[in-house]
């Protein structure tokens, strides 16, 4: 198994955003994230919520309300 690590400096970008999907009691892909070098900017309150209602969540019961947060990678925050 190849396990180098391969990040945004590797391919010359200005800059790298993400998402996470913060759902309760679960470790979700945050973790990588900063693992990466990339900082939080933001957190979104029910980030996946619909105004339909159509949103299949598997920790919320009708109506997803897991929040989100945004991700920023550049050069100087690595």
């Amino acid at each position: 198994m190849d396990t180098t690590r391969v990040g945004p400096e590797q391919y010359e970008v200005d800059a790298a955003v993400g998402n996470a999907w913060l759902r309760p009691h679960r470790v979700d892909s945050s973790v990588l994230f900063e693992k990466f070098g990339f900082d939080r900017v933001e957190t979104v309150p029910k980030f996946a919520q619909r105004t339909d209602g159509d949103r299949d969540c598997p920790d919320c019961d009708g109506e997803c309300t897991c929040s989100g947060a945004l991700y920023l990678w550049t050069p100087t925050a690595a």
